[in-house]
């Protein structure tokens, strides 16, 4: 606060303003959260199906104008949510809650029960050595997931028998574009088979990529993924989870949406090698006080040689 003649300025340090809340592209399994600040801010999302929440979307990008995907809802289901913003000062603004609800399943008969089987079961054609002798197409039951086995790859079981068929069914895991089960479980191939993925562009927020991740039954592990229009294909030796998340694009740091912020593991670093150049010795003050000794006792004996000289020799 400072005056300046009679006029007296003053600048306020409040919460940004968290305004024009919408909720579009609503479908059976996600919906988009848009709204805007009056200043640049970063935030979250909290949503659930009670009011107390439970699953929270992260938002790092600092912007005025928010969108963010939330995927993995179950169908024909009110969710609650509230969005958190932060400003670069440190200030915080929460909204009011909001609901939106899902729309039904695309295999909902409307009537009387029935819809699409949410897996399918696809034979595959091998030989006793476990050869595949046809190459096979397994795809998801909502036509998201394929996997692909070549013609002459390896396919066994958990018991090291002929593969004869594979299962894929859509599950909902909080923080995920889309995921899906493959069975059976222990089933391993030689090379490795192809998995897809498509996804609609608009379930990835901005400034973001899709990356397919594999489930080892503790944590989630990257694949290489390759991304074509909107299409995600990775290759995997096993069966287990697999689940399309998103990427920032700057940062490098997958954030599954939905669930808390994955902070990346802090890496060590390595110690800066520093040189030092030896130098050479100061000079003590004792040799400087020697030398200075030696002068001195130099001269007595100089002066007394010469007093011993003239002044004796006379006196004899």
């Amino acid at each position: 606060i400072f005056s300046s003649n009679d006029a007296t300025q003053f600048t306020v340090d409040r919460s940004p303003v968290i305004c024009d809340i919408e909720v579009t592209n609503i479908k059976h399994n996600a919906a988009t959260i848009n709204w805007n600040t009056d200043v640049n801010s970063t935030g979250k999302i909290e949503y659930g199906t009670i009011i107390l929440y439970g699953f929270e979307v992260i938002l790092s990008n600092s912007v005025k104008v928010h969108h963010r995907r939330i995927t993995g809802s179950s169908a024909s289901t009110t969710y609650h949510y509230r969005i958190y913003a932060y400003d670069s000062a440190g200030n915080t603004n929460i909204s009011s809650d909001n609901t939106f609800t899902t729309s039904e399943s695309p295999g909902h008969s409307g009537g009387g029960g029935g819809g699409s089987s949410p897996s399918t079961a696809n034979t595959v054609k091998t030989d006793n050595n476990g050869k595949v002798t046809s190459t096979t197409t397994v795809e998801s039951s909502d036509g998201v997931a394929k996997a692909t086995i070549k013609e002459g790859t390896t396919a066994l079981d958990e018991k090291g028998k002929p593969l004869k068929s594979i299962s894929m069914s859509s599950t909902v895991i909080g923080g995920t574009v889309a995921a899906y089960n493959l069975g059976p479980s222990g089933a391993t191939f030689n090379p490795p088979i192809t998995l897809s993925f498509t996804f609609d562009p608009k379930d990835v927020p901005r400034g973001e990529v899709v990356l397919i991740k594999m489930f080892d039954g503790t944590n989630w592990i990257s694949l290489k993924t390759t991304v074509t229009g909107n299409t995600a294909t990775a290759e995997t030796s096993h069966f287990t989870i697999f689940a399309l998340f998103t990427l920032e694009k700057e940062s490098g740091v997958d954030r599954p949406m939905g669930t808390p912020t994955i902070f990346p593991t802090l890496r060590p670093t390595p110690p800066i090698s520093t040189v030092i150049a030896p130098t050479s010795e100061p000079t003590t003050p004792w040799a400087l006080v020697s030398v200075v000794v030696l002068i001195i006792v130099g001269l007595v004996v100089a002066t007394y040689v010469v007093y011993d000289k003239e002044y004796r020799g006379k006196d004899k």
